[in-house]
């Protein structure tokens, strides 16, 4: 979502209307209903970027595993919309990079807590073997 919004940023100088059309029609993101309902929002009640953002996004705090990272796209609506280019590009680039690092550390905690319970499927089991004979 945030390479997307990047690129329409940079390369087409696109209106926060024309980036949320965008992300609404997108295959791999058409799964995030917020995106349409914020896109709605905009388009027929009249409401600002950060409101419809806001609002889209508080049904769906559901499908984010953490509230941090809940609270991260959050503040997606914080900005976009209300600066000039750089500063959203700015701040689109703050954002993945906050993005990367949490993605990192949710792959640490996968890779640590995973090894943790492969070895206590494998000690119950042998457990349950030993128990068995």
């Amino acid at each position: 979502m945030l390479n997307e919004t990047e690129h329409l940023l940079k390369y087409k100088n696109a209106t926060v209307f024309e980036v949320l059309g965008f992300l609404k029609n997108n295959a791999r993101l058409k799964q995030y209903d917020f995106i349409s309902y914020a896109e709605m929002l905009c388009a027929s009640d009249g409401y600002s970027f950060y409101d419809a953002w806001n609002t889209a996004l508080a049904g769906e705090k559901a499908i984010f595993s953490d509230k941090g990272d809940y609270e991260l796209i959050l503040s997606f609506g914080d900005f976009f919309g209300k600066n000039e280019l750089e500063g959203q590009l700015s701040a689109v680039g703050y954002l993945k990079e906050m993005l990367s690092g949490r993605c990192a550390d949710a792959r640490e905690c996968c890779r640590s807590k995973g090894k943790l319970y492969r070895d206590l499927g494998v000690l119950t089991g042998a457990l349950l073997s030993i128990m068995l004979m």
